[in-house]
């Protein structure tokens, strides 16, 4: 992402480029009419990734070759990040146990949007004009988390993904401070994040990172592979932290 996730909602921060307001507008509405699952649904794209579809995408497994595409957890302020996750150890150190056994331990606290870590949105993530996904009401999000669209509901989704664009991840990976990618191109997040997962149901991945990817499918010619994204159990969260890992 390129600014302050949150900044707010009001259309005007959601111009891109030279689309008006009324044009954007028009174009959240042409994709909204296109969902095929009706006023019930709350699983959204997730509808496609069927039984069939999975066993598909593993039969396109060939080296048994896993990549990590998960940022680095950051832990240390910075412009972008003021407030980073936290990691702490609790009990003994190594240095303050005694005889017997002990055990080492500690604790993490993380925002799970932002403009650092990589995470998944939830359908419930996007509020525009009062409403969530499909019409849901964004009053259902409170303090205690999100009554509907939770990133519970998408679970462990594995889906063959394909680079759709080789220059594209080249370019994402050819600068060594160039190697995390946000959701959406400089200067289209707040428009993407509307239309993607509140008009078209999509859990979008925020910052992942592509280098050792890249790498990969340079050195095997390929450029598909199975994708397994698996985020937090979380029944009540507009999202999760992720590690999501390709598998060629």
């Amino acid at each position: 992402m390129t600014g302050t996730e949150h900044a707010g909602t009001d259309p005007a921060q959601l111009r891109s480029g030279q689309m008006t307001e009324s044009e954007f507008r028009s174009l959240y509405e042409r994709l909204r009419g296109q969902l095929p699952w009706g006023p019930d649904d709350r699983r959204g794209a997730l509808n496609y990734i069927t039984p069939a579809e999975i066993l598909a995408a593993v039969a396109g497994v060939t080296l048994g070759r896993t990549v990590s595409l998960a940022a680095p957890v950051e832990h240390r302020p910075a412009a972008d990040n003021p407030d980073p996750a936290q990691h702490q150890m609790k009990g003994p150190l190594g240095a303050d146990a005694g005889p017997g056994l002990a055990f080492s331990m500690d604790r993490i606290a993380m925002n799970i949007h932002g403009n650092a870590d990589s995470h998944v949105d939830a359908l419930c993530h996007v509020i525009f004009d009062g409403t969530l996904y499909n019409g849901v009401a964004a009053d259902t999000v409170t303090a205690a988390g999100a009554a509907e669209l939770s990133i519970g509901v998408a679970g462990l989704h594995p889906d063959v993904l394909r680079l759709l664009a080789e220059r594209r991840i080249a370019a994402l990976g050819s600068d060594g401070n160039n190697d995390t990618a946000p959701s959406a191109v400089a200067g289209v997040d707040f428009p993407v994040h509307v239309l993607a997962v509140n008009a078209l149901g999509l859990h979008l991945l925020d910052y992942l990172q592509f280098t050792e990817l890249r790498q990969v499918c340079e050195q095997i010619g390929r450029w598909s592979f199975l994708c397994v994204i698996a985020p937090l159990r979380l029944p009540t969260g507009t999202g999760s932290p992720v590690n999501p890992i390709a598998i060629l």
